[in-house]
């Protein structure tokens, strides 16, 4: 199973490559970290960095391009199962009206795997009674793993600004669907080699604005299938404005706060703050 991460609205280019560049503004930086079941011996650590802008936009009237860079670097258990892994990423953002636009965008990128046989217990050390470090174990020529990896995907944006400064009755929605690991790559630790399983993902995310009022949802959704996993995500962030921008100066900048939670079907819930500032 890939990598993945709760508040899934905020790794936008792992999620899918039509989402590089499309967003409010000239450059984004998004860091992640991941820390999970810290109560099981060694935790599983994921870190991960994206940079993405879009270009082309003062010279394009009806489109424009985003480009990406999208590193990660996961950890796992004792024995450190490790996979890094580097993804550049286009993607093309055609204008279809003043409300609407069409994205997609193609990743690719290398991965390398490591694993720290050093640090494995065999049945064979255990006397009977407790575990013997000291023991032999059983023999394996563990190596690392490179591979080439690609990844597209599709979006559709909608976007209704406010009717007035405060309205609040703002509309947007993206919704995308990506396909990752295209040449299903092999990954090779041991005697034998594995076919990464290819992804298939759904995503959603809205805003909407309640008319006349300070308060604003925020559904989002998640589907990932990949192999035999299938991982389902809905969520919802209750949206409240403290304080509006200012129409003609823009000195005062809009603010807001938003509570809620993911829940992954079957396994968590993630509660969630987020604070908004200047756009």
């Amino acid at each position: 199973q890939d990598i993945h991460f709760s508040q899934y609205n905020d790794a936008p280019l792992q999620i899918n490559p039509a989402l590089t560049g499309a967003f409010s503004g000239d450059e984004r930086v998004v860091l992640n970290y991941k820390n999970q079941w810290v109560s099981f011996g060694a935790p599983y650590r994921t870190y991960a960095l994206s940079f993405d802008a879009g270009i082309m936009k003062e010279k394009w009237e009806k489109a424009f391009l985003g480009i990406g860079l999208f590193v990660y670097s996961d950890q796992a258990g004792d024995v450190q199962l490790s996979t890094t892994q580097i993804n550049i990423s286009v993607a093309s953002h055609i204008i279809l009206n003043k409300k609407q636009f069409l994205s997609a965008g193609i990743q690719g990128g290398f991965a390398q795997k490591n694993l720290k046989g050093t640090d494995m217990k065999w049945g064979s050390q255990y006397n009977g009674f407790i575990y013997d470090p000291n023991a032999p174990g059983e023999e394996a020529n563990f190596s690392s793993s490179g591979y080439g990896d690609f990844n597209v995907g599709v979006a559709w944006s909608y976007v209704q600004k406010v009717s007035t400064i405060s309205s609040n009755d703002n509309i947007w929605v993206k919704v995308g669907i990506s396909y990752s690991h295209l040449t299903s790559p092999k990954q090779a630790l041991y005697i034998t080699e594995d076919e990464l399983s290819s992804k298939y993902l759904f995503h959603a995310q809205s805003n909407i604005g309640i008319k006349n009022m300070r308060i604003g949802l925020r559904p989002s959704l998640l589907v990932m299938n990949q192999g035999k996993e299938v991982e389902i995500t809905p969520g919802m962030l209750f949206r409240y404005m403290l304080s509006e921008e200012s129409k003609y100066t823009g000195l005062k900048k809009e603010s807001a706060i938003s509570l809620g939670a993911y829940y992954r079907i079957g396994d968590a819930i993630a509660p969630t703050l987020f604070l908004e500032y200047s756009n």
